[in-house]
């Protein structure tokens, strides 16, 4: 790549999950984020990036703070605009993959100079909720700051178009997918529901999920086998633990990288691995990638110890804060930092043990330690015994887990609520995880409301010719309930409004040479330049029933519509 001219090579830096405003009511860590993410955008101007590339979460709240939108605008404004130039184009059609009211990316409206472009799909903790199905980041793409992309109206049914990206020769088709509940998008990955719209020609195809990767259940993860096999790299966001060295898939031959968090948001062991973001290179169909470690991410250790049978409470904690002093004492010698480190240590003890106040062993570490509140838990090691009988609704009983953060809501819901007869456990789950997550008020109430419309509908329908008394149409309802159920259907998003909602349209592709934004009077020499020489103009994508290739683009004929799963 070394031999390619400097106009071909398009760089792009990447990163993921900077979960910003995520402690910032901590008097010791609630700056961590932005620090490190201010980092972040520093690397990006130092090495001349064309654009930032971010996968997701980048708020830890779906609804974040003023305090924290406001820095968060305040920093894409110090490193985002200026009176540099753009070296690339996006020749898409901008009303297909920005889908705001202006519909164009914000360097090519005039109002704006913006010198170093950022492009971002949203997380599983700032997707889009609520009224109007908003997230932070339509905030922030209505101020123009950065390029929103991957939101899709329909999760049942997904047609990913891509952003055509164009740099001299070089040609980047940006795919991108912001969060949908890993179930429902395994179900539509599974259906062939799924489409990817290719352009014709050859292309370095680049795609940026955020799922969950590993498999922690049957449908609760996407395998990488449902993308699509033209891809030539996949962004894995979501997953948090530091996996950026891309490797190659040997069932479908494109390569991975996981880039993880920037941020330790739990006190884990995949939080523990050293962070990177990292710098893609392309020229034509060769890349380049270079990976880079964060020096301001504050430093972290886990460790667990296994405490010895009969051992008395003094010497228990003679035993822990000998560890501590360890732990602490061999961070400091490998890393100098000012930052006072994060520490983990999972204590083991057996069931005849007195347990000690974690937190009372926490005050002696407040000055040297991020963490002294939380930085021992004690977990009772168990005693094996005969597998229980399913407990029933009257049998059972609250176990309590060992740390809040093993808790899942699924498991929750299924262990309290799992005879239900109307509602799916899916989706009181998803209602609970946007009451408590989100803070959706009425989330619980809208999807009882949405299961007894539909439901109501279903019958109406199927029962018009029927004659059934009250307990015969309770038991018909169940039945269908049950049914349904064991088909394992996602649930469907919730919304207060009682209306069928209107039939999706498809923007016309935009003319060669016009520009997506309104008309206005511009005050910027730069921009208007930069509207006024692009010559260039959209690349249709219409949908084609052809197969595509499998060489990384299209027939020379025209755009092609790929199906979902290994072989699309």
């Amino acid at each position: 790549m070394s031999e390619r001219k400097e106009e071909d090579i398009l760089k792009i830096l990447i990163a993921t999950d900077n979960h910003l405003g995520i402690h910032e009511r901590d008097p010791i860590r609630g700056n961590d984020s932005f620090v490190t993410f201010r980092e972040i955008l520093s690397i990006a101007k130092e090495k001349k990036a064309d654009f930032v590339l971010l996968g997701g979460d980048l708020f830890h709240d779906n609804k974040p703070s003023r305090a924290t939108l406001h820095r968060t605008m305040e920093l894409f404004r110090e490193f985002s605009l200026g009176d540099g130039e753009v070296n690339f184009e996006v020749i898409s059609d901008h009303s297909v993959n920005f889908k705001s009211r202006f519909a164009t990316v914000n360097f090519e409206d005039p109002n704006f100079n913006i010198e170093m472009p950022i492009f971002s799909i949203h997380g599983n903790h700032d997707d889009p909720a609520g009224d109007g199905n908003l997230s932070a980041l339509d905030l922030l793409a209505a101020c123009n700051l950065v390029n929103y992309f991957g939101k899709v109206d329909k999760v049942d049914s997904i047609d990913l178009y891509p952003v055509l990206i164009r740099k001299g020769r070089t040609n980047l088709a940006l795919y991108g997918l912001g969060n949908v509940r890993d179930e429902r998008l395994y179900h539509t990955f599974q259906a062939g529901r799924v489409q990817w719209i290719r352009p014709p020609g050859n292309w370095f195809n680049l795609f940026f999920i955020h799922q969950t990767r590993e498999h922690w259940g049957p449908t609760s993860h996407i395998p990488e086998t449902f993308l699509a096999r033209f891809l030539n790299m996949v962004l894995w966001g979501h997953e948090h633990e530091c996996k950026i060295e891309p490797w190659n898939s040997p069932e479908m031959g494109f390569e991975i990288s996981q880039p993880g968090s920037s941020v330790a948001t739990k006190l884990t062991e995949g939080e523990a691995v050293p962070k990177h973001i990292a710098m893609l290179h392309i020229c034509g169909s060769e890349r380049r990638f270079e990976t880079i470690r964060l020096q301001t991410v504050r430093p972290f250790a886990m460790e667990e110890m296994a405490l010895p049978d009969k051992i008395t409470q003094p010497e228990a904690v003679e035993c822990i804060h000998a560890k501590l002093d360890e732990m602490i004492t061999r961070m400091q010698e490998d890393r100098e930092s000012p930052m006072l480190p994060l520490i983990r240590l999972k204590v083991h003890y057996s069931a005849d043990f007195k347990m000690v106040n974690p937190q009372q062993i926490g005050r002696e570490y407040s000055k040297r330690v991020a963490n002294p509140a939380d930085m021992v838990t004690f977990h009772r090691r168990r005693a094996t015994v005969a597998r229980k009988e399913k407990p029933t609704a009257a049998t059972r009983v609250m176990e309590m887990p060992d740390t809040l953060e093993s808790v899942r809501v699924e498991e929750l819901v299924a262990q309290f609520l799992g005879d239900m007869d109307l509602l799916a456990e899916s989706e009181m789950t998803q209602a609970l995880v946007d009451f408590v997550d989100k803070d959706e008020k009425t989330a619980i109430q809208a999807s009882v409301a949405n299961v007894l419309k539909q439901f109501q509908r279903v019958l109406i329908t199927d029962t018009k010719e029927k004659e059934l008394n009250d307990d015969q149409l309770l038991e018909e309802v169940i039945q269908r309930s049950h049914a349904r159920a064991a088909q394992h259907l996602p649930a469907e998003p919730w919304t207060m409004d009682t209306d069928d909602p209107p039939e999706e349209t498809v923007a016309a592709p935009r003319p060669r040479g016009a520009s997506s934004a309104p008309a206005t009077t511009s005050t910027s020499t730069t921009t208007q330049r930069r509207a006024k020489e692009r010559t260039n103009g959209g690349i249709d994508l219409v949908d084609d029933d052809d197969s595509s290739s499998e060489d990384g683009g299209a027939a020379a004929g025209g755009p092609a519509r790929a199906g979902a799963g290994a072989g699309a």
